[in-house]
Formats: C-alpha cells, structure tokens, sequence
C-alpha cells in the first residue's frame, strides 16, 4: 500500500438501514483524492441517483430527503444499479488505488458484488483523535476544522451523497497528514482500547476502573459486545490484566 495515488471517497444513501430487509443504495458521491508531489490534491465530484423500486424507510427519507420517484428507473440523472457497480469495479487499480468512506462497513453491506479495500474514516478518527466528542461525519468536521476547498459544497445538501462524500474527504486528508494510506486503511480494522465507559450504571468510569464481575456480565449477557468490536476489545483487554 506504498503506492498508493489515488483515493476515491464515497457515500451512499439508501432506502433503509438495513439490505437484508430489503433496503438498497438510491444515491452515490464520489470525491477523488490524487497525490501530487507529495500532497493530496481535490479532483471533481460526482453523484447520481440509483435506481430502485425498494420502498423508502421514513427515517431513511426524514435524513436525505430524497423523493422515491427520483429513483425510479429512467428518471434522469439515475442509473441502473449494474451500472453503478461496473463502474466502481472499472475505477478499481489494485496497488495504486484505494476507496474510503465514513463507516465503511454500511456502505460495503449495500456493495456485496464488490470486494473494496476500503480506508474506514469513522474508525480512524477513534484510533486518531480520541477526545473528540463523536466520531459523526459533521462532528468531527467542525472538531478537525475539515473543510473542502471553498465553493465545493455550493449547491449540495447535507445527508446528501456528494455533500457527506466530500466532508469524509476533508476529514481523510487531515489524517492522511499524520499517516499514510496503508497505515489508515490498517487502522480500519483494528480494534480502539476505549477509555472510558459511555453507559449503564458505570457511566464515565475509565474501564480501568470498572469491576471485574461487571465485565463478566457484559460477555455473558450484554448483546452490544457481540456486535461492537471497540467494545469486545476493551472489555476482552481489561478482563485479561484483571486474571
């Protein structure tokens, strides 16, 4: 992953929360990033909605507004979803190449037919910047003063892809100037050692400081640490020091 020098950030809007329900992408933004003498320098952007005849989720439409019939095949600016992918597999250049994305696992659920190595910049954030307040794409916009270049969000919506798209980019060259890609793309799969503990009757006690039975109960009964790696890690960490 040395040579990497090119990056394309993307983001996906969909119907739901969920493909197994049924759910599916009904927009895509794309922003590339090309190292040129040494820096990240801002290509073009671009989006498109995709077509889909899912139903829209009212959560899903109450976050990017997006109006079902826009989606609906033939419509304008609207592609199919066969062409979205060969697309994305077209712009692929193992080597030299690398998506990211803000939560990358969500968007990748939606792309099954692709198989991505994708830079996580949700993930990275928690391994990089670990006092900031949340890790949402607009919090650490602001918290990071990550900003495109001026006039790039001219016309664009928030929770919208190109929007969302392009503050992930903004977000990625602040910590692209701390590491390289290789470096960021194996941040997005390693596990952060949280500090403090964010819920139930602990609550703000550093996880140095939290019982040995209560993280017992957390193995045995707590569903969160199944599904949160943060958290298997940490509780996993502290149970092993405590034996």
């Amino acid at each position: 992953m040395d040579n990497v020098t090119d990056i394309i950030v993307f983001d996906t809007e969909t119907t739901g929360l969920d493909p197994a329900t049924g759910a599916e992408i009904c927009e895509v933004g794309l922003v590339s990033l090309k190292l040129l003498d040494g820096q990240w320098a801002w290509g073009r952007g671009a989006w498109t909605y995709v077509e889909t005849n899912a139903p829209f989720e009212p959560e899903a439409r109450a976050a990017h507004h997006i109006h079902p019939y826009d989606c609906r095949p033939g419509m304008p600016d609207c592609v199919p979803r066969s062409t979205l992918i060969s697309s994305m597999k077209a712009l692929e250049a193992p080597g030299t190449m690398l998506y990211a994305a803000h939560n990358a696992p969500f968007d990748l659920k939606f792309l099954p037919e692709l198989s991505l190595a994708a830079i996580d910049t949700c993930q990275v954030a928690r391994h990089l910047w670990p006092a900031a307040p949340r890790y949402a794409n607009q919090v650490l916009r602001y918290y990071l003063n990550a900003e495109p270049p001026y006039g790039y969000l001219d016309g664009l919506a928030p929770h919208r892809a190109l929007y969302d798209a392009a503050c992930t980019a903004a977000i990625l060259i602040k910590a692209l100037d701390l590491h390289p890609p290789g470096e960021l793309l194996r941040l997005s799969t390693t596990p952060v050692l949280l500090t403090t503990c964010k819920f139930g009757k602990y609550e703000g006690k550093p996880w140095a400081e939290i019982p040995g039975d209560y993280l017992l109960w957390m193995v045995r009964s707590f569903d969160k640490y199944q599904t949160d790696a943060d958290l298997r890690f940490t509780v996993d960490h502290y149970l092993t020091k405590g034996i």
